[in-house]
């Protein structure tokens, strides 16, 4: 949608997946972002992996501007148990998110797990210059608002037919989301999410939630 005024190359994880590599190795410093050179080929980067290596990615193209959207991470447990098709509470567990290593989080807690993965991610991109966050609630209000003052701020092209044909298409390729985006609060209505989950994310992401308005102080 921000991309679709310009050309550029772009690389989509979901059809360059050497990026999955590239970003827990670096992550795990068993190499540099410099030991990837094909990602000099691309002029844009749609990769969420890639919050864990920010640092490491704008020290290697300190002139790479990056988006950053913020979604409360109950959503995001809500967005999983869709994403992976999850139909009961044994198969949480299994979500590929929840499964990964790489991160070094040591709890076999499934919601726990998710909960460290999104704080780790968030704290990573903290005090970095050239990072512009979008909370993904405020994009679902106004799609073509946020998107036109995005590509005005970072000098792109920006077609509104091409913007508002693309607005409620899922951004993941249809082989891992063949649905349309749900928007905000959909956690709620989760049959699979428990209070116990609930009270065990903000638990972990409370301060970062209290910081991006998802929780309220008390």
């Amino acid at each position: 949608m921000l991309l679709g005024g310009g050309g550029g190359r772009f690389l989509d994880e979901s059809e360059e997946n050497w990026v999955w590599d590239a970003y827990m190795s670096i992550y795990q410093g068993k190499y540099r972002v410099t030991d990837y050179p094909r990602l000099q080929l691309f002029d844009y980067l749609k990769v969420p992996g890639f919050a864990s290596i920010l640092p490491e990615y704008q020290a290697a193209f300190p002139n790479a501007n990056s988006i950053y959207v913020v979604r409360d991470p109950r959503d995001v447990l809500a967005s999983a148990i869709r994403t992976f098709k999850v139909t009961s509470r044994q198969d949480i567990e299994n979500i590929p998110w929840i499964k990964e290593r790489w991160l070094g989080i040591e709890t076999s807690h499934p919601i726990e797990r998710l909960a460290h993965r999104w704080s780790i991610y968030l704290d990573r991109s903290a005090d970095l210059k050239q990072v512009t966050y979008v909370k993904y609630e405020e994009f679902c209000r106004n799609k073509l608002l946020t998107a036109e003052l995005l590509a005005k701020q970072l000098n792109l092209p920006f077609k509104m037919d091409i913007a508002k044909r693309l607005a409620d298409r899922q951004a993941t390729h249809s082989s891992t989301r063949d649905y349309s985006p749900a928007g905000s609060g959909t956690w709620r209505n989760s049959p699979l999410i428990t209070d116990c989950d609930i009270d065990r994310m903000e638990a972990i992401c409370g301060r970062q939630m209290l910081e991006w308005g998802y929780l309220h102080a008390t």
